[in-house]
């Protein structure tokens, strides 16, 4: 079921934003749960693309537009960021050492569990079982340029997501440079060559080398990011004006045409996807941000990782035996295989997801993980501030100001602001005579209070991590200063982390003094 691209069914990876939008989780996880059942059908019903099943399950057949679904969401949730600083990336090995550091390890956890299912149990592809070639091609994500028996029918797909994070850091800087217009005509530059080379035909798509073909859904993802600070629009009746003529061809020409057209067929419902994604960003919707399908969401990278080898299991070991094809098939892979594959994703998430997602380095993992012992210390300063606490509130507030407040910070940089917090990078400079060394910390500032209270949530390379709250309280002519540090240290770097925080707590109250006295 999985020799051509049409029968396999991505899920992109959940994006790790440094801004989240209620309802876009709700939406990734109704469109995970589509790709299960999607995959369920496949196995229940023979002769796809032809629909052999009942007419009213045949909104399950297209599979394939779940691809250009996530990547449309995958531009859009990666460029939230650059969008809101002026299209900058904050630097192309901290970005891709995330991406890496997010979807590799669930992906090569996958991948092991699929080689083993199979190898052991039940081919996933028409080619027979994984050979040692499929290990090489797969494990370094090459299935979209190389053919080799696949593991897991899903997985050429994480391929042309890796294809276009490679190039995103590329795609950022001519969305500053040149426009958005700009950016896109690029973007189906390729798309346009295909055509002509195919001499006014359909171009013919094989089982890979599908990046270029899909990157203008991915391009027009990232440039919808915009429109959550633009003007706002009614952008689900665009939505709906735009996919309704797609939906009525699909209607009226059947599934077996609609695949061998889905050339087309992806470019031209990618404006309703990317309107539908700024509806729900820029509005509200209580079903897509209740706490089931936000909690789907949030594991549906692994749901799309692992669903199909449990589903394949099912369907062709358990029903196929038993019943055969059909609508009873259908069913029963669909009862059995959607709350074990969802059951199943959980966990996966819990042990091979979910650390990566909460750590973004190993220096932070490894404490996590395995609960190695953190001391945590806490103490707290007070201080009287001759001016108004909405002053001294403003001025904490703005990541710049804390260049020479703390006296070892000595550079702020890639500033991110967001609705309720911002991020930032703080430089701290240590030297020792000759030598420095820099020390980069990775800061979330979120106003807690306005002029009242605020919190700033560090994490140091070595695994420390501390948290300043900073409480204002009008005294006198003046504001009563306190700060509350929590500090959590590895063992062997308790004492000097201790002292450092000490030292730099009463120096920031002596220098904010001076400051506010001006």
């Amino acid at each position: 079921m999985n020799s051509a691209h049409i029968l396999s069914t991505p899920v992109d990876a959940p994006p790790v934003a440094d801004r989240r939008i209620g309802g876009i989780d709700g939406l990734r996880g109704l469109a995970a749960l589509y790709v299960v059942v999607f995959h369920c059908w496949l196995l229940g019903f023979p002769g796809f693309p032809v629909n052999s099943g009942p007419v009213w399950f045949g909104w399950l057949m297209y599979g394939r537009l779940a691809v250009v679904f996530f990547l449309v969401l995958s531009g859009f949730s990666l460029a939230l960021s650059p969008a809101a600083v002026g299209w900058r990336l904050g630097g192309v090995r901290r970005f891709l050492r995330r991406r890496a550091f997010r979807i590799l390890p669930a992906y090569w956890a996958a991948l092991a569990i699929s080689l083993a299912v199979a190898a052991i149990v039940v081919p996933a592809s028409r080619q027979g079982p994984p050979t040692s070639g499929t290990t090489i091609v797969y494990a370094l994500l090459l299935q979209d340029i190389v053919v080799a028996p696949t593991p897991n029918g899903a997985f050429w797909s994480i391929a042309v997501e890796v294809e276009l994070y490679l190039v995103f850091p590329v795609l950022v800087m001519l969305r500053r440079k040149l426009g958005a217009g700009a950016l896109m005509a690029i973007a189906l530059l390729p798309f346009a060559t295909y055509v002509l080379w195919s001499g006014g035909n359909t171009p013919v798509e094989g089982v890979n080398r599908l990046a270029m073909n899909l990157a203008p859904a991915f391009v027009a993802g990232m440039l919808a990011a915009a429109a959550v600070t633009g003007p706002r629009l009614p952008w689900h009746w665009l939505s709906l004006l735009t996919g309704a003529p797609v939906v009525y061809v699909i209607a009226t020409r059947g599934s077996a045409w609609t695949a061998l057209h889905y050339f087309w067929i992806d470019l031209a419902v990618v404006p309703a996807m990317t309107f539908l994604i700024i509806a729900v960003a820029t509005g509200r919707s209580a079903v897509l941000q209740s706490g089931p399908l936000r909690a789907l969401g949030s594991f549906s990278y692994s749901l799309y990782l692992i669903h199909l080898p449990v589903v394949m299991v099912i369907g062709r070991k358990i029903v196929r035996p038993a019943l055969g094809f059909g609508t009873p098939a259908f069913l029963a892979t669909v009862l059995l295989g959607v709350p074990i594959s969802l059951f199943g994703a959980w966990l996966f998430a819990k042990v091979f997801e979910e650390p990566f997602r909460k750590n973004r380095s190993w220096r932070e993992l490894v404490p996590a993980v395995y609960g190695v012992p953190m001391p945590t210390d806490r103490f707290r300063h007070s201080f009287h501030v001759a001016a108004p606490a909405g002053k001294i509130y403003a001025h904490l507030t703005d990541p710049q100001n804390y260049v020479g407040l703390s006296p070892l910070l000595v550079a702020v940089r890639d500033v991110r602001p967001g609705p309720d917090e911002t991020t930032y990078v703080g430089i701290e400079r240590f030297r020792l005579g000759p030598l420095k060394w820099d020390n980069r910390l990775r800061v979330t500032l979120t106003p807690v209070t306005p002029d009242r209270q605020l919190r700033s949530s560090v994490i140091s390379p070595g695994a420390v991590r501390l948290t300043a709250t900073v409480n204002l309280t009008p005294e006198g002519n003046g504001t009563l200063v306190t700060e509350s540090i929590e500090l959590h240290t590895p063992a062997v770097l308790r004492r000097f982390a201790l002292g450092q925080a000490t030292t730099v707590q009463k120096s920031r109250a002596t220098e904010l003094t001076r400051r506010m006295e001006r």
